[in-house]
């Protein structure tokens, strides 16, 4: 599922909390059918999407005209306890929309909002024993403000400089991955994919 929001002329138009749409009966459709949206005579309609529902902290129409998603990180990935349940955060822009565009029909295409890291390890040395118990990233903000951006054939920005730093951990409560002479690499990364806010890294200079 996710929710969508529609702007006329830099207004709210319908339901200015969103309008939440999931798959049912094989086609897209209102979850709440009292929330049906018709098009304006004439006017323009622009469309700005999330998905899924719930997994952010929340949408808003700033003073500045940007609109703009709070996202709060989940805590430690893949520890126990419930925790690690990653979302991958997805966003849709569909401006200058009316009742005339493809038969009424809008169209979104949605991209991800955040940043995927993967972790696979590879060893060439078969005298040596390779175990890797748990691996973790450090210093990744715990949450940001992302802005969609002004077009649709565009990507957003974060800005997360005002954010706590958090930390993933990966394999920590699994048993120890063990590394193989091979030409593959050997995936350490658990079964959901760990999604993070991007950001800019510096590179860790081993002579400090």
């Amino acid at each position: 599922p996710f929710k969508v929001y529609a702007f006329r002329k830099g207004t709210a138009y319908g339901d200015e909390d969103g309008i939440e749409i999931k798959y049912k009966d094989s086609k897209w459709d209102y979850v709440d059918p009292n929330q049906l949206l018709y098009w304006p005579h004439d006017d323009e309609v622009d469309f700005y999407a999330v998905s899924p529902v719930g997994s952010y902290g929340g949408f808003s129409y700033l003073d500045d005209g940007q609109l703009k998603i709070g996202y709060h990180a989940n805590n430690d990935y893949g520890s126990s306890g419930g925790a690690g349940e990653n979302m991958d955060v997805m966003y849709a822009i569909a401006k200058g929309r009316k009742k005339t565009s493809n038969n009424g029909v809008v169209q979104l295409l949605f991209k991800h909002a955040l940043s995927q890291v993967v972790f696979k390890a590879k060893k060439n040395d078969p005298n040596i024993n390779v175990q890797i118990k748990g691996i973790k990233l450090w210093n990744v903000p715990s949450s940001g403000t992302f802005t969609f951006p002004s077009e649709e054939n565009t990507v957003g920005s974060w800005d997360s400089s005002r954010a706590l730093k958090t930390k993933y951990s990966v394999g920590m409560d699994q048993e120890p991955v063990i590394v193989n002479i091979g030409d593959a690499a050997t995936n350490i990364s658990e079964d959901k994919p760990l999604l993070v806010i991007p950001c800019n890294l510096t590179k860790w200079d081993r002579q400090s």
